[in-house]
């Protein structure tokens, strides 16, 4: 697992906070999320960072969505 030392206010910091106030709000993308990463370890498999990329589209119009917001 990966170690981050990152001030409050950068913006991964931010982003990662958006998303988890995003999914807390959301249930129904919770679910949503979960079926797509239950879809991908099926075709991928289950190595490290083997979902990383193919989940990307997923995350990038999810990142769409949350900016509508």
């Amino acid at each position: 697992m990966p170690l981050y030392i990152l001030a409050p206010d950068h913006k991964y910091v931010r982003g990662w906070l958006t998303f988890r106030e995003y999914m807390r709000r959301h249930p129904d993308e919770v679910l949503r999320y979960a079926d797509v990463k239950r879809a991908l370890l099926g075709r991928v498999g289950l190595t490290p960072g083997a979902i990383s990329r193919p989940r990307r589209p997923y995350l990038q119009d999810l990142a769409t969505r949350i900016g509508g917001e």
